[in-house]
């Protein structure tokens, strides 16, 4: 492109024009560029460490931040690139804060000036850029370290290039957003819109190089880890049409209350737009109520959805006027607010980002926006104030799980539950993420963090757990992520509202620890053959990982309990009697899982079953030993698979399992002995066994014992043994307490039940 002689180059000239915009982003997000890491920033972070030391091998690191242990190419569900561009920060801050929100910052700030020469390109002056550098989604994203600024420049760039013939440049800026985040994809066709209204060859110029590199990108994944990384991220895409519809009243809220809330003070008003915000506001505000926020949130709600449908009517009046003589920042705006509004995996407030440059030009260029100085000031004046509360309450909530495990106990094994921050900061005190199949033992600390995503501890360790403590950490008033204030800005699943209020507020951590004696008690091989009846309450107390809820039916005049055995492996653990060399279950197989099902009794014993379709009951022959004593079972299906489908069945279902029974005989109902969690606490459930409960020396042993069914005995073995306390379901339906009087100075107490349930087992000195 030629320049007259002594004009600045484009870049030059975009870069001065920027200035104020810069400034006022440095000024918004400066103070806060120490916050803690939150949401996803652990995940992107592990991935910078990973590649720092495999640069070669950037998806093939360890990962736990779903349901199970698992590798970066499971879990990470956007290309590595930004793990690459974090590597330098990460190293230089030993994985701190300062230098990896620092970067960020700065790339938000190219991002500023990427959007100023590509809106020159489109004909809108510099200035405009400053209404998205008072954006609160974009100055909340610039302290993070997650993909979504360095996407930002990368589809901006991409978008700019096109606009100015740069087919190549434009091409190559495409596939790195597409390896930014795979919704950079959408920049392929986007960029040829502008590029074939100059030359066809440069549009398939643009289109044949961004697919190209896509496409080593994908063969490389193959080659590398058996199959493409983009396949396996798209497994976190549910289309239901309830999640649909959160999604799109999420976008709007979003883009209204967060996106770009200082445009709404230079929006023309007219009559019908000023009707459709007041009507969408109302709405809005119902919606939030209904969802259970309170009345502030209800009002934030009717802004929220009041100002985001007015930025949506302006940006079609814009779109409409623009149809002929420039359709390319209309495309790129409703593009990306379809793919937000529709197939984004939750709604979220950065996920807005790309439809905000567009949405500024559309609006700069086609008379929607009032040009008086007054309003642009107080308009910009109204989101600067807005964006710095936003990073306050963020920094607050961040800076409060990182409080919170600062102050966890060091003492034995350690274990968390909850991801985000709070799993980053806990590393850091020697927890670990607890595997859904992890053996507790005595002494073993489990901290638990509230609201935080995180796969919830199994039933069966729930069982076992009993609290210790709770810590809690003054969290702000604003709150952005908090389903009691409806306050989604990381994820629709905690509200549309991409902020709420609500105070006090705080952030809560319970830390248990296993209860010894229901270890103890159930940890000895049972005598007699067990039997697990899923779907039962008492069985859900054995289950592991890979199971649906409790379901039921009615079959033959009677009610059929049943559990849906999930995905690759389901796995249940309970006290086997040794050597057993049968089992036989009761199982209908959905339609992938026809075929041999592999059931896992411990390291060294199996059986396999051929499921054949409907309901039916299998015999099967143990091969291998079977030790005695806590065995885990892993059941491995021939297949699983979602029925998919808008509106319909997301689970990937295997095997629909009725009852299982480890030794001869029917499994009919639950026999054995193992822990159940309890409104009191972990419990021992006992059924057609006996327990020990107490062994040792002591003044008295205390507890209450419920009888769900038939009768229930204490009895002391040893010389001066025999009947210590005795009752029946009629009576003890409710619980009934016991304490006894050791008998001796070194006993035993054993439970036998028909079924029954014993908790707040204690033993005291005779004196209390």
């Amino acid at each position: 492109m030629l320049r007259s002689p002594g004009e600045m180059p484009p870049p030059l000239r975009a870069l001065r024009a920027s200035i104020p915009s810069v400034l006022l982003l440095l000024l918004i997000t400066l103070p806060f560029a120490g916050r803690a890491h939150t949401i996803d920033d652990p995940l992107y972070l592990a991935a910078a460490r990973h590649v720092r030391i495999a640069p070669a091998d950037p998806l093939g690191g360890p990962s736990f931040w779903h349901d199970h242990p698992a590798t970066l190419f499971d879990d990470l569900y956007n290309p590595p690139l930004t793990a690459y561009v974090l590597a330098v920060p990460v190293a230089a801050g030993r994985g701190g804060e300062l230098p990896v929100h620092l970067l960020m910052i700065l790339v938000a700030a190219a991002a500023l000036v990427a959007v100023t020469w590509t809106g020159e390109t489109l004909g809108v002056p510099g200035r405009w850029s400053i209404l998205l550098a008072c954006s609160p989604a974009l100055c909340a994203a610039s302290v993070s370290a997650m993909a979504d600024v360095p996407f930002l420049l990368l589809t901006v760039l991409a978008w700019g290039a096109a606009a100015r013939g740069q087919a190549a440049r434009s091409g190559v800026l495409a596939a790195l957003s597409a390896l930014t985040k795979y919704a950079g994809l959408l920049n392929v066709p986007l960029s040829v819109i502008p590029l074939y209204r100059m030359s066809r060859r440069k549009a398939i110029v643009s289109a044949l190089l961004a697919g190209g590199l896509f496409l080593v990108w994908c063969l490389w994944n193959v080659l590398a880890y058996g199959h493409t990384h983009v396949a396996a991220a798209s497994r976190f895409q549910d289309l239901a049409l309830r999640r649909q519809g959160e999604l799109v009243l999420s976008f709007v809220a979003a883009l209204g209350l967060a996106g770009l809330p200082a445009a709404l003070g230079l929006v023309r008003w007219t009559r019908g737009g000023a009707a459709i915000s007041i009507l969408a506001g109302a709405a809005g505000a119902a919606v939030v109520h209904a969802r259970g926020g309170g009345l502030m949130s209800a009002g934030l709600g009717f802004a929220a959805f009041g100002s985001g449908a007015a930025l949506l009517a302006a940006a079609w009046r814009a779109s409409r006027a623009a149809s002929r003589s420039d359709p390319f920042p209309a495309a790129c705006f409703w593009s990306y607010a379809a793919y937000t509004a529709l197939f984004v995996y939750f709604g979220a407030a950065r996920y807005v980002l790309p439809v905000l440059p567009p949405l500024v030009w559309l609006l700069a260029r086609h008379g929607e926006a009032e040009r008086g100085q007054a309003r642009r000031v107080a308009s910009v004046a109204s989101g600067t104030l807005l964006s710095v509360l936003v990073l306050w309450g963020d920094t607050g909530y961040a800076n409060a799980w990182k409080t919170a495990a600062a102050r966890l106990p060091r003492e034995g094994r350690r274990f968390e539950v909850g991801h985000w921050g709070f799993q980053w900061y806990a590393e850091a005190r020697g927890y670990v993420p607890l595997d859904p199949r992890q053996v507790l033992e005595p002494g073993d600390v489990v901290a638990e963090a509230e609201g935080v995503h995180g796969a919830r501890p199994s039933p069966a360790h729930v069982a076992a757990l009993q609290r210790l403590s709770t810590l809690t950490v003054p969290s702000p008033w604003l709150r952005v992520m908090d389903s009691g204030a409806q306050a989604g800005l990381y994820s629709s699943a905690w509200g549309i509202l991409p902020f709420g209020l609500r105070s006090p507020a705080a952030e809560v951590v319970e830390v248990r620890s296993p209860a010894t004696w229901v270890l103890a008690a159930s940890a000895a091989a049972p005598m007699s053959p067990v039997s697990v009846d899923l779907g039962t309450g008492e069985a859900r107390s054995v289950l592991l990982d890979g199971w649906s809820g409790d379901e039921a039916f009615a079959e033959d005049g009677r009610r059929t309990t049943f559990v849906w055995a999930m995905g690759p492996e389901s796995a249940l653990r309970v006290s086997l009697p040794g050597g057993i060399d049968r089992l036989r279950l009761r199982a209908s197989p959905f339609e992938d899982a026809v075929g041999p099902l592999q059931i896992s009794l411990g390291p060294s014993a199996f059986a396999v079953v051929d499921l054949q379709p409907g309901w039916r009951v299998y015999d099967a022959v143990v091969e291998g030993a079977v030790p005695g004593g806590v065995t885990t079972v892993v059941f491995r299906p021939a297949g699983s698979r979602s029925p998919g489908g808008i509106g319909r069945e997301d689970r990937p279902l295997s095997v629909a399992v009725d009852a299982v029974g480890f030794g001869p005989g029917d499994p009919v109902g639950n026999r054995g002995v193992w822990p159940v969690a309890t409104d009191e606490g972990p419990g021992l459930f006992v059924s057609g066994m006996t327990a020990t409960l107490f062994e040792g020396s002591a003044g008295r042993v205390r507890g209450r014992l419920r009888a769900l069914s038939g009768a229930a005995e204490l009895t002391w073995s040893g010389p001066r043994g025999g009947p210590a306390w005795s009752g029946a379901s009629q009576r003890c339906s409710g619980a009934c307490a016991f304490d006894l009087a050791i008998p001796e100075p070194a006993a035993r107490l054993v439970v036998r039940a028909d079924q029954a349930i014993v908790t707040g087992l204690e033993a005291a000195p005779a004196s209390r």
